[in-house]
C-alpha cells in the first residue's frame, strides 16, 4: 500500500470503519465495508457511503480521499474500493 493510501487507511480505521486489504479487489489499495455504520464518535467526521441514501459518499469521505490523492468506487452494495486518483 502506498504511503498516501496508508495515511487514509489509518484515519478510517481510527474512526471505527471496517477497512480491509486484498479482500474484494486486486487493484484497490484497500476496501471499506459500508454494510454497517460504526458508532458515531462525538465531534468526529462521518466517513460513509450508502447505496440508498448517500450514493456519492459523505463530504468527509470525499475530502479525505482528495487530501490523499485517492478516489473510491463501489465494488458491490456493501463494499467500496480505494484507488489512486
Amino acid at each position: 500500500m502506498n504511503k498516501n493510501a496508508k495515511l487514509a487507511y489509518d484515519v478510517l480505521k481510527k474512526a471505527g470503519m471496517v477497512v480491509m486489504t486484498d479482500n474484494w479487489s486486486q487493484t484497490a489499495h484497500f476496501e471499506i465495508s459500508v454494510e454497517e455504520m460504526p458508532d458515531a464518535l462525538p465531534n468526529a467526521p462521518l466517513y460513509w457511503a450508502d447505496m440508498d441514501g448517500l450514493y456519492d459518499g459523505s463530504i468527509a469521505l470525499n475530502n479525505l480521499m482528495d487530501k490523499h490523492g485517492l478516489f473510491w468506487e463501489w465494488i458491490n452494495g456493501c463494499v467500496i474500493g480505494v484507488y489512486d486518483a
